[in-house]
């Protein structure tokens, strides 16, 4: 077990092939208990990253259970990559005053006309 607590996540590492190798480490591991094991996966990720967020907020109870919890944040994970970037763009036009029309005025000699 000693083997497992020593592994760590590489920052170039992916989880899902970091979960394989800890898996394959695992399986090197005479009668590796699934419960510490699963601990010591959790201990070793890199602090921050989604997956262990997700398995500290839902505990696993063994390693086929972080199997298929980090299932689920690869997933989301994998579609956040594959989404196309969208961002908005606001688009403002310089505000124009209202073009000035010219009101005709009588001019002096013409006042009002009464009938």
């Amino acid at each position: 077990m000693r083997d497992l607590d020593r592994l760590e996540q590489a920052t170039d590492k992916s989880l899902r092939d970091y979960l394989s190798c800890f898996l394959e480490v695992m399986s090197l591991v005479h009668n590796a208990d699934s419960v510490q094991a699963a601990g010591s996966f959790v201990r070793s990720l890199q602090s921050g990253s989604m997956l262990l967020d997700h398995l500290l907020l839902n505990l696993p109870y063994g390693m086929a259970d972080v199997q298929a919890k980090s299932e689920g944040v690869f997933r989301v994970l994998e579609s956040h990559q594959k989404a196309p970037k969208t961002s908005a763009v606001i688009t403002t036009m310089p505000v124009q005053p209202p073009a000035l029309q010219r009101v005709k005025r009588p001019s002096p000699d013409q006042g009002p006309t009464l009938k």
